[in-house]
């Protein structure tokens, strides 16, 4: 009963949103490096400049 009640709540969820649709870019720095290596090379600037938005920095953690 309870699988059932989620997947009804689930396809009401989604039948009402709209679709979305985005372009994105993952930067992946190499290995020994870290995430300010974008910030330094000047390859965030320019992204900045084009119109990019920075959307988050993810790291590793428990």
């Amino acid at each position: 009963m309870r699988k059932s009640l989620i997947f009804i709540v689930l396809l009401l969820a989604m039948s009402g949103s709209r679709l979305a649709l985005a372009e994105m870019a993952v930067l992946v720095h190499g290995y020994a490096a870290d995430l300010s290596t974008w910030d330094r090379s000047g390859v965030t600037a320019v992204l900045e400049s084009a119109g990019w938005k920075r959307g988050g920095v993810l790291l590793p953690g428990p």
